[in-house]
């Protein structure tokens, strides 16, 4: 009923690209899309896609910028996830940081996107904002803490030893070794919490630990 829909084309190119010998013709289909209606989002995401599929980064980016640009009030979400992938990919710290920044924005209340951002920040090196990062989503966690035994309360335990191993990282042996002593929930893996706990003794000169560790 209407074949000159661009949107609708752009789809047919994403179906055709996943077919043996047919690339070229998705690079079409997405091409008169983009004829059609310059201005479409849709047809802009696809074309990244596909350029994506062919592993010609720069140009992905670009379409995938374009397409956030065309529809900055809409639901952009999918278009931000894969320029994310794409930017941690190629290693742009910088856009995967911003990118996972918007993600938080627009979604809160997806814990993936707060430890998303957190690990942006620690791959930046801005260790103390990606502590800063996960204490604000455990906070969240506990006005409702998971059940005993679930995965939900697994994955917290994960979260306070990953923040407790980039303080360490940082220097502030101290403020790790207070958050493992003291754990805002239960810590699931006692024997890496307590490995983590003798790094965190040794660093600050503990004897018994210095001699544990000479001996091994």
């Amino acid at each position: 009923k209407c074949p000159d829909h661009a949107e609708s084309i752009a789809m047919k190119a994403l179906c055709v690209s996943g077919q043996p010998d047919r690339r070229d013709e998705a690079h079409a289909l997405c091409k008169a899309a983009l004829a059609k209606a310059i201005g479409s989002h849709v047809a802009w995401h696809v074309f990244g896609i596909l350029h994506r599929a062919d592993r010609n980064y720069p140009e992905a980016v670009k379409c995938y910028k374009r397409a956030l640009k065309l529809d900055p009030e809409g639901d952009a979400s999918q278009v931000l996830r894969d320029l994310a992938h794409l930017q941690i990919q190629t290693r742009d710290l910088p856009g995967f940081a911003e990118s996972r920044a918007a993600l938080l924005a627009a979604r809160p209340g997806q814990r993936h996107n707060w430890l998303s951002l957190a690990v942006a920040r620690h791959l930046q090196g801005a260790c103390a904002t990606a502590v800063q990062i996960l204490d604000s989503w455990d906070e969240n966690v506990a006005a409702s803490p998971p059940p005993p035994g679930s995965a939900e309360e697994f994955e917290r335990s994960e979260c306070i030893l990953y923040a407790a191993s980039i303080q360490l990282e940082a220097g502030d042996a101290a403020g790790a070794l207070a958050r493992l002593e003291r754990p805002a929930g239960p810590l699931r893996d006692a024997v890496g919490a307590a490995e983590m706990r003798a790094t965190a003794l040794e660093a600050l000169g503990h004897e018994s630990c210095v001699l544990l560790r000479r001996r091994l």
